[in-house]
C-alpha cells in the first residue's frame, strides 16, 4: 500500500540548536515530551531522555509545548517547572514565557546532569544545573541561576540576579542589574556588568572584573586576580570596594574613587585613576597609587609603596619598607621598621614634599630634584 511504504520511508526529523548565548532558537522539533498538568493552575514538564523543550504562547493565548498548544490558557497557569531525570544532555528554552503568563507565581528548572543548555524566561526563574557542563542565562527578571557540579556558563541577563557557580571553573556574568554573584569552589571567571554587583570569588584563584556600577568585589581564597573596572584598562567612574582576603592577589581599581583592602598574602595593588585608599596589611605587598590624590598604607611586613601621579599620604606601618612619593606634593611616613624614603619626581614640577619619622625609623631619604622638608625626631 502507499501508506506501508510511506512509513517504512520516514525517519524523525532531527534538532539543529544553536548555541546558547543570551538567545537560542530550537528549530524542527515535533516530539512533546512528557507533560504532567496537575491541574489547570500547575505545569510540570518532565524530560527522561536526550531532549528539547521550548514552551511559549500561541495568538489564541494558550500554552504550546515544542510548538503544539495544549488546552490551558497561559493566563491560567500558575507554576511551571521544567524537570529533568538521568545523565542525559537537554536543551530548554523557556523565553517565550512571558506577561502573558499574567497569574505565574514562579518558573523553576532542575537540569539534572548531563551537559545542559537553559535558556531562562522574562519572569522571575529559579534555574539548577546540577551535574555536567551547564549553559543557563536567566533573561529578564530577577533570577536565582546555580549552576552546582561541572564546570558552567552561568548568566544573569536582566534585572538584579544572585548567581552561584558550585563546584567547578565556572564563568559567571552578571549582566545588567545590581546582581550578586558567588564563584564559589573552583578557579572561576566572575564579570558583574553593568549596575552596582557584589562579586565573591571563594575557593580556588579566580578573576573577579566589576564592570560599570559601584561594585564590591571579594576574593576570599585563592591567589586571586581583581579589577573594579570593565577589565579593558579603560577604567570606570564608579566607586568600588575590593577585598583581597588571603592569598597573594593581583587589584586593580578604576577610574572612581576606590577602597581597596588587599588582606593577607603578597599582594599587588594599583588605584587606577581617582582618589583611592589602599591597604596592603598583612604580607610583602607592591601598591601604587597610579593618578589622582591617594592615600597608601603598608601595614605589616616589608611593603614597597609608590605614590606615582597625585598629592599622596603614603604610611609604611611596621616592616622595612620603601617609600616612593613620585609627582605630586607627597606626605610620607615610614612609622616602625627601618624604612628607605624616596621623595620628588625627578622632573622638579613639583615642590613640598615631606617624610615623618624618627631618626631611628629612616635608614636612607633622599629627593630627586625637588625641594623637601623632613620632619625627623
Amino acid at each position: 500500500m502507499l501508506i506501508s511504504s510511506w512509513l517504512r520511508g520516514w525517519s524523525l526529523p532531527t534538532r539543529r540548536v544553536r548555541s546558547l548565548g543570551t538567545h537560542s532558537e530550537l528549530l524542527e522539533q515535533r516530539i512533546v515530551p512528557a507533560v504532567n498538568v496537575t491541574d489547570a493552575a500547575a505545569f510540570v514538564v518532565t524530560l527522561t531522555s536526550t531532549d528539547s523543550v521550548t514552551i511559549g504562547v500561541d495568538g489564541d493565548g494558550f500554552v504550546t509545548i515544542n510548538g503544539v498548544a495544549k488546552t490551558t490558557l497561559a493566563a491560567n497557569v500558575t507554576s511551571l517547572k521544567v524537570n529533568c531525570t538521568g545523565n542525559f544532555i537537554n536543551e530548554i528554552d523557556l523565553s517565550g514565557v512571558d506577561g502573558s503568563f499574567s497569574n505565574l507565581s514562579g518558573v523553576s528548572v532542575s537540569a539534572g546532569g548531563g551537559n545542559d543548555s537553559v535558556l531562562g524566561s522574562s519572569l522571575n526563574d529559579t534555574l539548577i544545573g546540577g551535574d555536567g557542563n551547564d549553559s543557563i542565562e536567566g533573561g529578564e527578571g530577577i533570577d536565582v541561576v546555580n549552576g552546582m557540579a561541572g564546570n558552567d556558563a552561568l548568566g544573569g541577563g536582566d534585572g538584579a540576579d544572585s548567581i552561584y557557580g558550585g563546584n567547578g571553573d565556572d564563568t559567571l556574568d552578571g549582566g545588567t542589574g545590581n546582581d550578586r554573584l558567588r564563584g564559589q569552589n573552583g578557579n572561576d571567571s566572575i564579570t558583574g556588568g553593568d549596575g552596582n554587583d557584589t562579586l565573591e570569588g571563594f575557593a580556588g584563584n579566580d578573576k573577579l572584573i566589576g564592570g560599570d556600577g559601584n561594585d564590591s568585589l571579594l576574593a576570599a581564597g585563592g591567589n586571586d586576580f581583581c579589577d573594579g573596572d570593565g577589565g579593558n584598562g579603560d577604567g570606570s567612574d564608579f566607586k568600588d570596594t575590593i577585598y583581597g582576603d588571603s592569598g597573594s592577589d593581583t587589584i586593580r581599581g578604576g577610574d572612581g574613587d576606590d577602597y581597596i583592602n588587599g588582606g593577607a598574602g603578597n599582594d599587588i595593588i594599583g588605584g587606577n585613576d581617582g582618589n583611592d585608599a589602599l591597604y596592603g596589611l598583612g604580607g610583602k605587598d607592591s601598591i601604587t597609587g597610579q593618578a589622582g590624590d591617594d592615600s597608601i598604607y603598608g601595614g605589616n611586613d616589608n611593603d614597597f609603596l609608590l605614590g606615582d601621579e597625585g598629592d599622596d599620604n603614603i604610611d609604611g606601618g611596621s616592616g622595612n619598607d620603601t617609600l616612593v612619593g613620585n609627582a605630586g606634593v607627597d606626605t610620607l611616613d615610614g612609622q616602625s621598621g627601618t624604612n628607605t624614603v624616596v621623595l620628588g619626581d625627578g622632573a622638579g614640577d613639583d615642590d613640598g614634599d615631606s617624610v615623618v619619622g624618627s631618626s631611628s625609623e629612616i635608614e636612607e631619604y633622599f629627593g630627586v630634584d625637588d625641594s623637601w622638608t623632613a620632619d625627623i625626631s
